[in-house]
């Protein structure tokens, strides 16, 4: 970005000098651009131009001119900047312990807290206990680069003493993880409003660290596996470039990706999301209940029988058979014997 602007800045010179008649608009746009990189990047720039002397030259551990570590001499430094003594070790003691602390404290929480778990459910809308619910994906990218850049950015404080300023891929990487929770936590709430609680992907009981941040509710899912792999190799990028520019190098210690770089992270975060809001979708089930009922019944003289059945949604139907034979014991057989059938249909 930087690069573009001093490029827009030099063409419009020479476009003023050609219309230098009435090339008024041009020149106060050439200062607007001027004016406005001096005020938004004059601290990187400045801090990244006079790296040695602003940052390194602090370092406890010096490789400045003679390539080898604790050989400077203070006369390759601004003053007497570069022999910070037992005073920088005490710093760098107390500030890695502190760091040290913040790891223990941060992988320990992720194991046995709802930091990086998602938020589940019941049958009985009852939240789940923490070591029972699943992993949450965007929570563990964004404790992933929390970890890795503060990590880096408390370890040249200890090291210089210099609070050096973030640039814009720490940012963004921060600032998007932190926008990709919000946006997981907005569908979740949602889906909780609309789906019976207890059935959602985010409600089953954990599979395991890995099996949760790789799965949705169909399984094992590709695109949150594609994420995964990139924001690993990013991650160790981020941290063998900070390893490479503090101790060998001498650059600016915080990587700047290239925008292909971050779009592919962003595009594998959007994916996500976007994926997430077709999760759960409720679905509406009509049961149907049929009954039968059958009676049977004898008197004396014959023999009756009644069968029923009904059906549902308020319609209902019988029909009755009837049958009987009459015997006079004293004559023996009736000749004028009948059957009489008769049927109701209601």
């Amino acid at each position: 970005m930087q690069n573009n602007m001093k490029t827009i800045s030099a063409k419009l010179d020479s476009v003023g000098k050609v219309a230098a008649a009435n090339g008024d608009s041009l020149k106060k746009l050439k200062e607007y651009y001027n004016t406005s990189i001096s005020i938004d990047s004059t601290a990187l720039e400045l801090f990244i131009t006079n790296i040695d002397s602003a940052f390194y030259c602090h370092s406890l551990f010096k490789s400045c001119k003679s390539g080898k570590v604790g050989t400077v001499k203070t006369s390759d430094c601004p003053g007497d900047c570069c022999d910070q003594g037992w005073p920088g070790w005490v710093r760098f003691g107390i500030v890695m312990i502190f760091l040290l602390i913040f790891w223990f404290y941060a992988f320990t929480k992720l194991d046995k807290s709802a930091m990086c778990r998602d938020i589940s459910y019941d049958k009985d809308h009852k939240l789940l206990p923490v070591e029972k619910r699943p992993y949450s994906y965007s929570r563990v990218q964004l404790f992933w680069w929390t970890i890795i850049i503060v990590s880096c950015y408390a370890f040249c404080l200890a090291a210089t003493g210099v609070l050096i300023p973030l640039n814009a891929t720490a940012a963004i990487l921060l600032g998007f993880s932190v926008v990709v929770v919000a946006g997981g936590k907005m569908i979740d709430k949602k889906q909780i409003d609309t789906t019976q609680t207890g059935t959602r992907s985010q409600d089953y009981v954990t599979e395991g660290f890995l099996t949760d941040i790789l799965s949705d509710n169909q399984g094992l899912s590709i695109h949150r596996f594609q994420a995964i792999i990139f924001n690993i190799i990013f991650g160790i990028g981020y941290i063998c470039f900070f390893i490479n520019a503090f101790f060998c190098t001498h650059k600016y210690p915080l990587i700047d990706f290239y925008e292909w770089q971050l779009t592919l992270l962003g595009l594998s975060s959007a994916t996500y999301l976007a994926m997430k809001t077709t999760e759960n979708n409720s679905t509406t089930t009509t049961t149907t209940t049929m009954g039968t009922s059958t009676t049977t019944s004898t008197t004396n003289t014959g023999t009756t029988a009644a069968t029923g059945t009904s059906g549902t949604s308020g319609s209902a139907g019988a029909t009755g058979i009837t049958s009987g034979t009459t015997t006079n014991p004293n004559t023996g057989t009736d000749p004028n014997a009948g059957t009489t059938t008769g049927t109701t249909t209601q």
